[in-house]
């Protein structure tokens, strides 16, 4: 059955790396209940996992848009990465300097 569903999505998405990312950025914004499933009667007992490859194998789902999604959160979270490591390595300076050291 799973097999079925990513053949289908291979159809939609030829490179099966951008599939898990499309499909896990899918399940993720069904997860988080940023978006609804599409045809929520069909898929009442499958985990959203399912539903995000069938709505993508089925294009039920903007993939482009996904993808930007997903693009556009990775450059986010990579700014605040560097905000973070800049915050500490500032801290560990101050550290530094304000050591006493006694013999």
């Amino acid at each position: 059955m799973a097999e079925s569903i990513v053949e289908k999505c291979t159809e939609q998405v030829s490179n099966r790396f951008k599939l898990v990312l499309l499909a896990s950025q899918r399940t993720h914004d069904l997860n988080t209940g940023a978006s609804n499933p599409v045809q929520t009667v069909q898929f009442k007992d499958h985990k959203n996992t399912i539903v995000s490859l069938y709505e993508i194998a089925e294009k039920q789902v903007d993939t482009h848009e996904l993808f930007n999604l997903l693009v556009d959160l990775d450059a986010s979270q990579e700014s605040q990465d560097y905000e973070v490591d800049g915050e500490i390595d500032d801290e560990i300076n101050d550290q530094d300097g304000d050591e006493e050291v006694s013999v």
